[in-house]
């Protein structure tokens, strides 16, 4: 059992003429899930891969491939976000030696339909209402990411050093009846409670608010330092899903790295946020240590190799604006992630077509001044527009300038929704 027969099962099976593809990719999403636990064996390897990335950027190709597939042999038609099957191709019976020419999907259907554990599985699928299926979405989601936290907070818990759970723990403030949202991204070597002043500002404004946490942050330095930054990317995609399924519209916005995460979530969908916020995101940074993060991280991983127990530094000291949120020891190799991910950001920002705001502080300490300008230049998004903020503080998202960030976001919101 593939991507193909799970895809091919859904759609033919699905009672009406139309689907919108985030509710096929939904039920699709849970098909997977319930594949693993039904007791069958024999599925294909790529369904042991995270199977997420099919409802946010189809990293793997599977679900594009077979919508190009379809699309090609005319059995679907894709327009606005919705599919509609040819019921004259869907109808018809086919000849025994030409059904696999004229439908293959039709085949794979068929090919699935002898496992009858899971077809019943998959056809009580079928019978659930859409808003149903986004529920159990979010709610996989939401307990997903509450585990991961408490997982590595257990794990890596330092009694002098880790904060309260409440810093860390990431968050959702759901309007019961509204129908648009911000996802806010907090920096590096930070926790969600950085973000907490604009998430309630915005959600005092009428604004659904999930507070995402990166992988490694929240719990202690020991943690971050073993994370890559492509798992900080992922935190946010899996924050994607929850607020897709919660709310019509929404947008992005985050804060230093936080930021860069952001820019590079609307470079891979665009056309997918109401508005993208940067706030203080760097390309480079104003403190020349860092530039020598590579060298010292592949002197470490020398030592490492021969075993070597003196002449490794992997932390430094953080001296931040917030001890109350963020740690006070810096992971060398952090910082050789951050560094990663600004060029791939960097890279990637010609592809941010989405309406996009740059706050920058004008003598940020942490963060090179410039990068907010060459954000606002290379970004190729219609509708952008940057502010800078007279600081000479790195973290505006508190203290004094705070109400003037929160007044510019949220400005631009209302701009854009």
């Amino acid at each position: 059992v593939n991507h193909d027969h799970l895809f091919s099962y859904i759609l033919t099976k699905y009672g009406k003429n139309k689907i919108s593809e985030d509710d096929f990719k939904n039920r699709v999403f849970l098909a997977i899930d319930n594949l693993r636990r039904c007791g069958i064996n024999n599925y294909h390897t790529s369904l042991n891969k995270k199977q997420f990335y099919l409802l946010t950027d189809d990293y793997h190709k599977n679900y594009e491939r077979f919508i190009k597939a379809s699309l090609a042999e005319k059995l679907i038609t894709l327009d606005n976000g919705v599919i509609r099957k040819n019921s004259a191709r869907f109808s018809a019976i086919y000849d025994f030696h030409t059904i696999r020419k004229d439908n293959i999907i039709e085949v794979l259907r068929n090919e699935i339909e002898p496992l009858k554990n899971l077809t019943k599985t998959l056809n009580k699928l079928m019978l659930l209402p859409d808003i149903y299926v986004r529920q159990k979405i979010k709610n996989h989601f939401m307990a997903l990411e509450k585990k991961l936290f408490t997982d590595d907070y257990e794990k890596y818990y330092l009694k002098k050093e880790s904060k309260p759970k409440n810093i860390g723990r990431p968050f959702f403030w759901k309007h019961l009846f509204g129908n648009k949202g911000v996802i806010l991204v907090h920096g590096y070597m930070a926790a969600p409670e950085e973000i907490r002043p604009l998430a309630e500002f915005l959600y005092n404004n009428g604004y659904s608010v999930y507070g995402a946490r990166l992988r490694g942050h929240g719990t202690a330095p020991e943690d971050l330092a073993q994370i890559r930054w492509e798992k900080w990317y992922d935190s946010v995609g899996r924050a994607y899903i929850i607020m897709k399924n919660c709310v019509k519209h929404f947008a992005i916005a985050g804060f230093s790295t936080g930021g860069d995460i952001t820019l590079l979530q609307a470079a891979n969908k665009p056309g997918k946020f109401k508005a993208v916020i940067s706030i203080n995101a760097p390309l480079s940074l104003q403190n020349i240590s860092s530039k020598f993060a590579s060298a010292i991280v592949a002197w470490n991983k020398l030592l490492t190799k021969f075993k070597a127990k003196k002449g490794k530094m992997e932390f430094v000291v953080n001296e931040p604006e917030n001890p109350h949120i963020n740690y006070t020891r810096n992971p060398v190799s952090g910082v050789g992630q951050l560094e990663k991910l600004m060029n791939v950001v960097e890279d990637r920002l010609k592809n941010i077509t989405d309406p996009l705001l740059v706050i920058q502080g004008s003598d940020d300490p942490v963060v090179n001044p410039a990068s907010g300008k060459d954000i606002y230049k290379k970004a190729k998004a219609a509708n952008k527009k940057i502010v800078t903020v007279k600081s000479e503080r790195h973290g505006i998202l508190r203290g004094k300038e705070a109400e003037e960030v929160n007044a510019k976001a949220l400005e631009f919101l209302q701009d854009v929704f």
